[in-house]
This record gives C-alpha cells, sequence and structure tokens, in this order.
C-alpha cells in the first residue's frame, strides 16, 4: 500500500502519533512519504518526554526499505 501522511501542525502528540503510524506503515513494508508543512516543521521543538517526535522520526527512518521506497525531495 502507498501512504502519504502530512503533518501541518504543532500539536506535540498529534505528530507523535503520526510518525508512529508511519513507522507501523513501514514495518507492514507499505511505502511511506511524510510531509511537513506549516507548523508541522516544528515538531522537533515540540518534542517532550512524553511525546518524543524526534526519537519515532529516528526510528521510522531506522526502518529497512526497499530503495525504490525512499523518500525523493520534490
Amino acid at each position: 500500500m502507498r501512504i502519504g501522511i502530512v503533518i501541518s501542525n504543532n500539536n506535540a502528540e498529534t505528530c507523535w502519533n503520526a510518525l508512529r503510524y508511519a513507522t507501523f506503515a513501514l514495518k507492514q513494508k507499505d511505502e511511506v512519504k511524510i510531509f511537513f508543512i506549516g507548523k508541522g516543521v516544528e515538531y522537533q521543538k515540540i518534542s517532550t518526554d512524553k511525546f518524543n517526535s524526534v526519537a519515532v522520526r529516528k526510528r521510522t527512518l531506522a526502518q529497512p526499505v526497499k530503495k525504490e521506497h525512499r523518500a525523493s525531495s520534490y
């Protein structure tokens, strides 16, 4: 399955859950693209101990994926 995730707000829990979903989907062998727009680009600044979006993002990037499934620059 091909999944696109758009993160457009700076709510810590929302960003954290979106990134956890991306990690889950990658583990299921789905193709995932994540787009940060607007306030969503602040996900690193809003990371907290409870909703650590930076750590989840690192786990998402660490998932093994096929070369053609790597996110590309647009």
